[in-house]
């Protein structure tokens, strides 16, 4: 009888462990509750790391003789004012971006970017969602995530 518990036990905390685990990975993994994969995995691993360490150590209120992170943000006016003599590379058609090695700008210039518009019937509204022209999912798959949404 005891050893059944126990089992049963077992087996309830490891199906929570898998569905905390599951939705942690899902929203680390995965881009926006979509299939698609994080392209800058890594790099949204280790800032988003780096992120909660610094919040837990401001938390704490150690410090070790450093600034706080809020004292090393610029206003975005400062950000594009040190890069004025840097000019936009297009990255594509209607995004633009420039780098210093420190900070970095992107502009989205809607109406320039190619898109296609899907219109769905959600709740007796209609809703169009405009996405670009290459988008790595197929419309039932968008459609899906806007569904989902709601």
């Amino acid at each position: 009888m005891i050893d059944n518990i126990k089992k049963y036990g077992q087996i309830m905390g490891t199906l929570l462990l898998a569905y905390f685990v599951s939705i942690i990975v899902g929203d680390t993994v995965f881009m926006n509750k979509t299939p698609v994969m994080r392209p800058n995995l890594m790099q949204y691993i280790a800032i988003k790391t780096q992120s909660q360490f610094n919040t837990l150590i401001a938390g704490l209120g150690i410090n070790n003789g450093k600034q706080s992170p809020a004292s090393d943000v610029k206003s975005y006016a400062q950000v594009e004012k040190s890069m004025d003599s840097i000019p936009f590379s297009q990255l594509t058609k209607g995004v633009y971006a420039k780098d210093n090695g420190v900070n970095s700008i992107t502009v989205i210039k809607s109406g320039e970017l190619e898109t296609v518009e899907y219109s769905y019937v959600i709740n007796g509204k209609i809703v169009k969602i405009r996405v670009p022209k290459n988008f790595p999912l197929s419309e039932q798959q968008i459609k899906e995530a806007v569904l989902s949404d709601n």
